[in-house]
């Protein structure tokens, strides 16, 4: 019942200070001669706490670079690295990648970047944003953009203006012309994208702008339109009547509809989308049109077979399991199916309201184009700054829409493939079409 004290060597070669939690080592010791049989073992235990990890509390903001005008982006000497101020009131050194893609040594003024960076392991949390601002001096030597404005009317002489040093722009005053409407300036002859705006606009290289005009009749904006029938219509807010004594006038209720539309006077595509109303080829609902809302597969397909003169009062017995048997949306569908138009789905569905993609309607156009008008003409033209983002199965259709000219890019060179076709984009295709 007596005790002693021995001596004891610890097993600690595979400790690690820096694992969290329990670790177990065996303790080796030896008896006195005088004391015999077996050695108990003998363990200790050692805990290593965890350690609290550092968050980023703030970064430190570098100071603004001033360059002169014209200053490539490769000759402006960015910093590399960045501080970080941590919550265990340390700081550390970051390297940083700055995001300078829209970087224009061609216009004056200040320009923001962000700069992107990785936390160590051992840091965790929210990285607080950073930046950088280039100043780029001005210089009116360089700034030799100029605006030429287009008035798109017989006997009104076009304007040139030079830009500021900042690449604005004030447009001349405008000429106002008996029986016309003047509906902005636009960077593109036919009138696409959106109107341009001389408050935010700048300009650093010669540029066509054009006027659009509406033609009106007693305050009311005028829309020409072909017709078979000798001479054209003109909707007055949707009321017809023939500008040629050919024929007779269309009755007022089949036009009326394009009077209710209260949502597209204005709009970049407000022509198209009247033509094809008055057509019957696109549908108002509650007196809306809603020419920015995305379209549904059933909508475009809807408006291709009413072009086509598709009979769609006829018996078509089940078409896809969503689709109501026998009505004029399952006629439409079998029409642009046996065309080759569309399909539907492995499982026999057709998803009528399933918003269409740019890339998607490429197809669809091309398909049209190449079964129901049997019309292809090709057209080389440049590719589009994103045909890498284009899906493997719509690169060929993307491409022959382009030298088609059936579906074009956007004004930055890109064609944007994911993104869903508005209405008022897809009254316009339409409308190409009936032309």
């Amino acid at each position: 019942e007596s005790s002693m004290e021995l001596d004891v060597i610890w097993s600690t070669e595979e400790y690690n200070g820096e694992l969290p939690g329990e670790q177990e080592f065996i303790g080796s010791y030896n008896l006195p001669e005088d004391i015999v049989g077996d050695k108990p073992e003998v363990k200790i235990t050692i805990k290593v706490l965890e350690k609290e990890k550092p968050t980023v509390v703030s970064v430190e903001q570098p100071l603004p670079i001033e360059v002169e005008y014209g200053t490539a982006i490769e000759n402006i000497a960015l910093p590399k690295k960045i501080i970080a101020k941590l919550s265990n009131e340390s700081s550390m050194e970051l390297d940083v990648i700055w995001s300078t893609e829209e970087y224009n040594g061609e216009l004056p003024g200040e320009q923001e970047f962000i700069g992107s960076y990785n936390l160590p392991e051992d840091v965790v949390g929210d990285k607080p944003e950073v930046k950088i601002i280039i100043k780029v001096s001005e210089d009116e030597e360089h700034n030799t953009a100029n605006v030429t404005f287009m008035w798109m009317q017989p006997g009104m002489d076009n304007v040139i203006v030079k830009a500021d040093i900042k690449g604005r722009v004030i447009p001349p005053e405008i000429n106002f012309l008996d029986g016309y409407r003047f509906a902005g300036w636009y960077r593109n002859i036919n009138y696409f994208g959106d109107e341009i705006d001389f408050k935010s606009e700048v300009f650093i290289s010669d540029t066509v702008v054009y006027a659009k005009w509406i033609k009106i009749e007693s305050e009311k904006p005028v829309i020409e339109e072909p017709e078979s029938q000798g001479g054209f219509w003109l909707l007055f807010s949707g009321i017809g009547q023939s500008s040629t004594s050919g024929g007779d006038n269309k009755p007022e209720q089949e036009l009326s509809v394009t009077e209710r539309v209260k949502d597209i006077n204005g709009h970049w595509a407000e022509f198209a989308i009247r033509a094809v109303v008055r057509k019957g080829l696109m549908d108002v609902e509650k007196d809306e049109f809603k020419p920015n809302v995305a379209t549904s597969r059933m909508e475009i397909i809807m408006g291709l077979a009413k072009l086509n003169k598709v009979e769609l009062n006829i018996n078509t017995g089940k078409v896809f399991k969503d689709i109501k048997e026998n009505s004029a949306e399952a006629a439409a569908i079998q029409w642009a199916v046996n065309s080759n138009i569309v399909d539907g789905y492995e499982d026999g569905t057709f998803h009528p309201n399933k918003a269409v993609s740019r890339e998607e309607m490429a197809k669809i156009l091309v398909l049209y184009v190449e079964h129901v008008k049997h019309e292809v003409e090709f057209e080389a033209s440049p590719g589009f700054n994103d045909e890498d983002s284009v899906g493997d199965w719509a690169k060929e259709y993307v491409k022959k829409s382009r030298e088609m000219k059936l579906l074009m890019g956007r004004e930055d060179g890109s064609f944007d493939p994911s993104a869903t076709l508005t209405k008022g984009e897809v009254a316009q295709l339409i409308y190409r079409l009936m032309k």
